[in-house]
């Protein structure tokens, strides 16, 4: 996006100037690996914008309780000084019980919420729907009112999947969040139709902001040839398989969700990994969510050839062991995306239409559909990626140029919109 005359003055206007940023929707002290990747990536890309604008940010995260040390490792990944980045909890904020029982707690939230210029929200890449319940959705979405309605301060919806609302009150209430944003930026192309088809407001379509995340590259497993992964054994070839404790009937994620798999999750699980060991591939479980670790742990006691990986502390770290894979199958959609930008051939196992949404805007077809494909159907396919796992590398890193593209577009809009404020 190029910058007329105006525009540059604007920009002229903020240098040397600081601004405190309200963030929503993005967690630092959160045990899932891909909604802190969502924080990471954010906070990076905003840390551009204010060098290039000659600025300084202070970051406001409203998404729970400080953790100090978890709010450490992330200002030393990401170079920023740590007075600059503080939180507090919105949701008691939006409650009269919470006003009641922690009122020194309230009034501080509140007066931090007027201290932002700006804020900008996430709601963890997929949130912002009633598919994990009616309760996730409203403490979204009252966020979002809050901020709009209440403190009267622009909200730039950042870019994630919208919907889809099973319930008409929902829909109608995310229209009113969606009206009042001063930028609303969907993932992915099903996102924005999704959105015009209830309201009028504007939407811009780039990509999930995760693929910039920062990372260490592994690569000491890669056969990043196709002349080596023709002729290797399968166990020179490193499958990094994430399983995820929200799809299991063994319930270990207790978020309520109603995703009516045609795919017996558990079934596929069992029957892919047996199939990759009786084939001598070199298979690891890559946990990115505690509830996926402690999946594992029950995955690995009938594979003992599996090897079961540590539950990382951090996005990036867990990104640089991702990278270090040749084929990556996963169920957390943000797990794949660290897969898939950095290099890896990526099998994403889709149980909302985020994934297809996200994969098809950036013009990537290897996901294995877990909606509407049956077990079978889909142990299937998923061999027939592996086998041709080079040219699944290959259609990825071609992808990678556009989603580039698609990132730098991210950054105009929110720096245009942070200029206006």
């Amino acid at each position: 996006m190029n910058l007329d005359n105006s525009f540059n003055a604007m920009v002229t206007g903020i240098n040397g100037h600081s601004m405190t940023i309200g963030i929503l929707g993005a967690p630092i002290n959160n045990g899932n690996m891909g909604c802190l990747a969502l924080t990471y990536s954010l906070l990076a890309m905003l840390e551009e914008i204010a060098n290039d604008l000659g600025t300084v940010f202070t970051y406001y995260n409203f998404e729970g309780v400080e953790d100090p040390t978890k709010t450490h490792i992330l200002c030393r990944n990401l170079g920023i000084e740590e007075e600059r980045v503080k939180s507090f909890n919105i949701y008691p904020v939006e409650s009269f019980l919470g006003l009641c029982h922690r009122p020194h707690k309230v009034f501080a939230t509140f007066s931090a919420l007027k201290e932002c210029d700006l804020f900008i929200d996430l709601t963890q890449g997929d949130s912002f729907a009633d598919i994990y319940g009616d309760s996730v959705f409203n403490k979204n979405a009252n966020g979002k009112l809050l901020v709009e309605k209440v403190l009267k301060k622009p909200l730039i919806l950042g870019p994630q999947t919208y919907g889809p609302y099973q319930n008409k009150k929902n829909k109608e209430k995310a229209k009113r969040a969606i009206d009042k944003a001063a930028l609303v930026i969907a993932r992915d192309e099903a996102s924005m139709q999704y959105v015009k088809y209830f309201t009028d407001k504007e939407v811009y379509t780039t990509t999930d902001l995760a693929f910039i995340l920062p990372y260490k590259s592994g690569g000491l497993n890669r056969s990043t040839t196709v002349e080596h992964a023709t002729t290797s054994e399968h166990f020179n070839i490193a499958v990094g398989v994430n399983v995820s404790g929200l799809l299991s009937k063994n319930k270990l994620e207790t978020t309520p969700t109603e995703f009516h798999l045609k795919t017996d999750y558990d079934a596929y699980i069992e029957a892919l990994l047996s199939w990759l060991i009786n084939a001598d591939y070199n298979v690891s479980i890559i946990p990115h969510v505690v509830a996926d670790y402690e999946y594992g742990r029950l995955i690995a006691e009938k594979f003992p050839r599996v090897k079961l990986v540590e539950m990382y502390q951090n996005p990036m770290d867990i990104k640089s062991k991702i990278s270090e894979f040749d084929i990556f199958i996963g169920a957390r959609m943000h797990a794949t995306i660290g897969a898939f930008s950095s290099g890896v051939a990526t099998i994403p196992t889709a149980y909302s239409r985020k994934f297809n949404g996200l994969y098809e805007s950036v013009e990537y077809p290897y996901i294995v559909d877990l909606l509407n494909s049956s077990t079978e159907e889909n142990l299937e396919m998923t061999k027939m990626y592996i086998k041709d796992y080079v040219k699944l590398k290959v259609a990825a890193e071609k992808s990678m140029d556009y989603i580039n593209l698609l990132e730098r577009q991210t950054i105009s809009l929110l720096k245009e919109q942070i200029i206006k404020c």
